[in-house]
């Protein structure tokens, strides 16, 4: 509804899609952080307050991995706040891209962002797949 709202005022293209990758990002870290939130309040209900804050800093260190790690498998797997600057600036440059092309294009830019969600995904899955065998 925050975004239809939004969307719909007197808006340069530029400006509505920046606005909508900020919601969507906005969206993105509220779900993680009641997911987690929720996953820290089940372990202590189920296993107690120690293991349960330890097994949740534990899904939280892995979860979060990916997303402070350098966009290539190829270099040193060190992290850091400067991959997380860049991972968050090429995230958002390209949904802002793909939100910006749907304003002209409505089919094509739905396309490109189902692309870009699935293709972040795989990066995301695969990432954390490489991590988890380690």
């Amino acid at each position: 509804m925050l975004l239809k709202r939004t969307s719909k005022a007197d808006m340069s293209p530029l400006k509505k899609s920046v606005l909508q990758t900020g919601i969507l990002l906005f969206w993105m870290i509220g779900i993680i952080f009641l997911f987690i939130l929720g996953n820290l309040l089940l372990k202590i209900n189920t296993y107690g307050f120690e293991t349960g804050v330890k097994s949740t800093a534990n899904t939280l260190e892995i979860f979060s991995k990916p997303v402070v790690s350098p966009l290539k498998w190829s270099s040193q797997q060190e992290t850091g706040i400067h991959h997380l600057v860049v991972n968050m600036l090429v995230f958002y440059a390209v949904f802002t891209f793909g939100f910006w092309v749907r304003q002209y294009f409505k089919v094509a830019g739905v396309i490109l962002l189902l692309v870009f969600f699935i293709a972040s995904g795989i990066w995301y899955y695969v990432y954390f797949l490489s991590y988890a065998v380690i």
